[in-house]
């Protein structure tokens, strides 16, 4: 990474990696999670651990592991942010619309409210998102007051994050990509993702094999569990170069079984 070698001293400066221990567990209310999901998180929270420490093990001297507890940085849980940062639901309309009326885009809407009454899409497959903005507009829409007081909440949400990468002196965060398993084919919703923080910052992120779970009827392999990293602003070549370095040491990946798909089709 381009912020590794001389320390000063003559020797290597060490590569530091913040574990966000907020991002492991589940923020929901026990009452309203199911066995399974509890289960799932266990299993997710035991594969990222036993990735972690392969790399502290692994990695040699120049990589340092250091958590990144809860009570250091303001509530950054998805639940929090989509409901008072997120701004999908303020932009989607308008950003869809300029994209459908772009010349170089060939279809036969040019705009959201055109689909919405073609009835030509999934309705089990929408949300808010796509409903809100069509019944008020005025409320859901480019700088509207909602937006605005969205936008500010991503701002203080970026100055926190600075805050966690420079007091911990850390070249990049890493946790579970997210908290429960993947969606099964067909599933519309993928729920408990920690990709939101990095959505909204802007910082580059990317996503690695970190192990598999133990096998099933629906999963002969078991389902992938991965591990993100986030970097810091403008550094995307350095995270590529240790997510590079971290996937060479895990080597978690599994080829598809080829054989058992074409024999489920």
């Amino acid at each position: 990474m381009g912020r590794t070698g001389d320390d000063g001293d003559g020797g290597v400066r060490k590569i530091r990696i913040g574990i966000l221990d907020a991002y492991f567990g589940l923020d929901d209310s026990p009452g309203d999670l199911s066995e399974d999901v509890v289960k799932e998180n266990g299993i997710i929270q035991d594969i990222i651990n036993q990735a972690l420490a392969s790399i502290q093990t692994e990695a040699g001297s120049d990589i340092e592991l250091v958590h990144i507890t809860p009570t250091s940085h303001p509530n950054w849980s998805f639940a929090t942010l989509y409901s008072t940062a997120d701004t999908q639901i303020y932009e989607f309309q308008q950003r869809l619309d300029t994209f459908l009326q772009s010349p170089t885009v060939i279809s036969p809407y040019t705009s959201l409210k055109q689909i919405a009454e073609s009835g030509e899409y999934d309705r089990n497959a929408v949300t808010e998102v796509f409903t809100a903005p069509l019944k008020d507009p005025e409320t859901f829409s480019l700088g509207s007051p909602g937006h605005q007081a969205r936008l500010e909440r991503i701002s203080v949400l970026k100055d926190s994050v600075r805050r966690v990468f420079e007091e911990n002196k850390i070249d990049a965060l890493v946790y579970p990509h997210q908290r429960q398993f993947v969606a099964k084919i067909g599933t519309c919703v993928q729920p408990r993702r920690n990709g939101i923080l990095a959505a909204l910052t802007g910082r580059p992120a990317i996503c690695i094999p970190a192990g598999f779970s133990p096998p099933t009827s629906s999963a002969v392999q078991g389902v992938p569990v991965g591990l993100e990293l986030m970097g810091r602003v403008g550094c995307d070549e350095e995270l590529l170069d240790l997510a590079e370095r971290i996937e060479g040491i895990l080597q978690r990946r599994k080829s598809p079984d080829l054989n058992w798909i074409e024999e489920g089709i």
